[in-house]
């Protein structure tokens, strides 16, 4: 049975760039075919995906094969000439912004004239930041800078961790301490539905801040969906739950990625998710978040029993 049976379609991260030695072009046209042969119904290539000789075939193999795909750019003139020299129709776009802060809050200049340029070739792309203790601060003003710039889409994904050149420092990623100091920041900001930009807010406890009014729209939310309709591909082609839990569930340099999907390390991952963390016993609205990010309470936050590292308490 085929990825794109099941009842979640999978969406996938893969990094391009990676530390060690990098695979061979042929190496990464073989997983993009395994990608496809899966039925993975979305891609998002990372890790400077646009300067990576072998992207015009990765990508001619992922659409050709039913795949959407998203590449990430952090703007920079090799990017963005990669990207003008693809041909049409080009991919989405999920522009980085963190490579032009802090000086964005000042001087939008040069992330006007990267928006400008990407509009020029027909691309709109999805502004996408991962919140650190030290860019919490930012967000607020940068809300405002996206709609005064038209930009109608940001993103606050959750924190790369693991064996990356991209994963975020450890002592960056926020906590619950760093989320009650942004709570105030935030209310004294007095930011607007019209300051606001479409949003896509990953962690739980970040979403209930930005959007208190909204919290109905995550009614339906199924739970930390790692190693069901997520997950990541590291630039050696080893597959992990998503790219915020840097656990190994198998190797595309090796095997199908339907037969890792349907593997025991796959299946143990939605198990444990399946439990309660200790840190979560009896707190009253478990039903609602479902221990939020359980990569980074697995990886980061054993001490508090597994709980999401930006929540402080069971709630009772």
């Amino acid at each position: 049975m085929g990825l794109d049976l099941l009842d979640t379609p999978v969406r996938l991260t893969w990094d391009l760039h990676g530390p060690g030695q990098p695979l061979s072009d042929g190496a990464m046209l073989a997983i993009a075919g395994r990608i496809v042969d899966a039925g993975v119904f979305f891609v998002t290539l990372e890790a400077r995906p646009l300067v990576h000789p072998a992207l015009p075939e990765i990508l001619a193999e992922l659409v050709a094969g039913g795949c959407q795909v998203q590449v990430a750019c952090a703007g920079d003139e090799e990017e963005l000439a990669a990207l003008e020299a693809l041909p049409i129709p080009r991919p989405r776009v999920q522009l980085d912004i963190a490579a032009f802060l802090p000086d964005a809050i000042h001087d939008a200049g040069r992330l006007r004239i990267v928006l400008e340029r990407l509009r020029h070739i027909g691309i709109d792309p999805t502004l996408c930041l991962i919140p650190l203790k030290s860019n919490l601060p930012m967000i607020p003003s940068l809300l405002r800078l996206c709609r005064e710039l038209g930009a109608g889409r940001f993103k606050l994904p959750n924190a790369r961790i693991g064996d990356t050149f991209q994963s975020c420092p450890i002592a960056d990623l926020p906590r619950w301490q760093d989320l009650e100091a942004y709570r105030a920041q935030w209310a004294a900001a007095n930011v607007s539905a019209a300051d606001l930009p479409e949003l896509e807010i990953h962690d739980r406890f970040l979403w209930e801040i930005m959007t208190p009014e909204n919290d109905q729209a995550r009614s339906e939310y199924g739970g930390c969906q790692a190693a069901n309709s997520l997950g990541h591909v590291d630039a050696s082609g080893t597959v992990h739950p998503c790219a915020a839990w840097p656990e190994v569930l198998g190797s595309l340099c090796g095997a199908d990625l339907e037969r890792i999907w349907l593997s025991p390390a796959r299946f143990a991952v939605r198990e444990r998710i399946a439990r309660i963390p200790a840190g979560c016993a009896g707190c009253r609205d478990y039903p609602l978040c479902l221990g939020g990010c359980r990569g980074l309470g697995e990886s980061l936050n054993q001490a508090a029993g597994g709980r999401d590292p930006m929540c402080r308490e069971p709630r009772r």
